[in-house]
């Protein structure tokens, strides 16, 4: 990563236009060049002066592009993707390890990198929401009560880029895995959230509030006769919000560990067919 160039003391005089200018980044006035957060951009040239510090993830684009060629349509704010905070953050990463085909790093910050190939559908949905250049997917690990839980999407409209958290109960989630495939809950949670931050990204919606997935259970009889028997119905306090949650989110990612069949919990990790 290329060292800032230390600004000169009439920066803070100058008008925002002339200091924020390509993708709404800083320019370095004494030099011209743009700042983009890890590297420098010549726009009188039009060229890069390094390498993208995240190159070696896109092999097979350029490491001199931007936003993979798309720039109408992508932004990279700031280069973190998924990111795992917490007490229990080792523990989380090594139960996310545990459960998908890449090989995964985790750094000081809790931001995964992921090297090797996609194996199946689970391994290639966790590998974009790393890979996002607009979603970043938090896990907390502080949740005391339950195993996982969406706690909301926050979007930032000056940059078009996404928030979603999700916290997480390891040892809980731990627990509830063992009703299906090690290392599936997390997975399904940063999925979730991913999936919950592309939503907010294309419709341009402000935030997902934390409350979308609040509720209570009710008890209901359903069938007739021989069939009839009591079940725990979900009831969504805000239908709405929930239903946003349910089919933009949860449903569309991988599957959590209490909703697998025997067959999918034995065959999570193996490659497709």
């Amino acid at each position: 990563m290329n060292q800032r160039i230390t600004h000169t003391h009439f920066l803070s005089s100058l008008p925002l236009a002339e200091i924020f200018t390509f993708s709404a980044k800083e320019k370095d006035t004494e030099t011209g060049f743009s700042y983009i957060g890890s590297r420098y951009y010549n726009s009188d040239l039009s060229i890069w002066l390094s390498v993208d510090p995240m190159s070696d993830k896109y092999p097979s684009l350029s490491p001199y592009t931007y936003c993979a060629n798309n720039p109408v349509r992508c932004v990279d704010p700031d280069g973190e993707e998924v990111v795992i905070t917490g007490d229990q953050a080792m523990t989380a990463f090594e139960s996310l390890q545990s459960g998908t085909n890449l090989h995964l790093t985790m750094d000081e910050q809790g931001r995964i990198t992921p090297s090797g190939d996609a194996m199946n559908e689970n391994d290639e949905q966790l590998l974009n929401a790393i890979n996002s250049s607009d979603v970043k997917c938090v896990i907390n690990t502080g949740l005391q009560y339950g195993a996982g839980e969406y706690a909301g999407t926050q979007y930032d409209d000056d940059n078009g880029t996404a928030v979603s958290t999700n916290n997480v109960n390891i040892v809980s989630m731990m627990d509830l895995e063992k009703k299906g495939a090690s290392g599936s809950g997390i997975i399904h949670e940063i999925t979730e959230g991913y999936n919950l931050g592309r939503y907010v990204v294309d419709t341009r919606k402000e935030t997902i509030p934390t409350y979308a997935s609040e509720g209570h259970e009710e008890t209901k009889t359903i069938g007739a006769g021989n069939q009839e028997r009591k079940v725990n119905v979900f009831v969504p306090h805000y239908p709405d919000l929930y239903s946003v949650y349910l089919n933009e989110g949860h449903n569309k990612a991988t599957k959590a560990p209490n909703e697998m069949t025997r067959k999918q919990a034995k065959n999570y990790k193996l490659p497709r067919q």
